[in-house]
């Protein structure tokens, strides 16, 4: 590993795993080692390994609502050639630039801006949302009120938090949430529609 292991990047991983692999080791025992050296880590220095919670991103927040992103992102794909102008240089230009400015910048930056308020919307209702919405229908408590709900969106919570947690505590990218995002999504929706409903009845 130390020959290998200069600036720590998955590239390094891989001339590792080659390396072992040259000497005789299999993927199963590469895998088993790499394990037991995980476990230990948290063993020996359990303090320095909780840093690792430091790699949860607050771009999870923009992953429930994504149309505008995603359609650039599947063209790009396709295409292997930046099709949409990056929001980031858009929102720097709009500062220093504004006059230089392109039509075709400020719509995607207005339609941007717009998906990332509702994505945040959307997953503060589901972050939060969710564990209020639970413990107020649990205290309730009343024969009449089916708990499915609160019981379905505890488990969603649940299982996308522990899925997050799982990839932060070995190595986190924000394409691997895909599977629950759906979760996330449909979450904060229920939880919006419901704060809706009850401000409709006061009203």
């Amino acid at each position: 590993m130390r020959r290998h292991l200069r600036y720590y990047t998955f590239g390094e991983v891989l001339a590792v795993n080659a390396a072992l692999s040259e000497e005789g080791y299999r993927d199963i025992d590469i895998a088993r080692m790499a394990t037991a050296r995980y476990l230990a880590a948290w063993q020996a220095r359990p303090s320095a390994m909780l840093s690792l919670l430091g790699a949860i991103s607050e771009n999870q927040a923009k992953l429930a609502v994504r149309a505008v992103t995603a359609t650039c992102e599947i063209i790009e794909w396709g295409d292997s050639q930046p099709q949409c102008h990056d929001y980031r240089d858009v929102y720097r230009k709009l500062f220093n630039a504004p006059s230089a400015l392109t039509a075709g910048e400020i719509a995607l930056f207005i339609a941007i801006t717009v998906q990332n308020a509702l994505s945040i919307a959307v997953f503060a209702a589901f972050l939060i949302g969710v564990p209020i919405f639970v413990i107020v229908a649990w205290r309730r408590n009343e024969r009449d009120v089916d708990p499915t709900p609160a019981f379905l969106l505890a488990a969603f919570w649940v299982l996308y938090c522990g899925w997050d947690l799982a990839y932060v505590l070995v190595h986190f990218e924000n394409r691997y949430m895909a599977p629950v995002v759906p979760l996330s999504a449909f979450g904060g929706l229920f939880v919006m529609r419901e704060v809706a409903r009850l401000k409709w009845r006061q009203a």
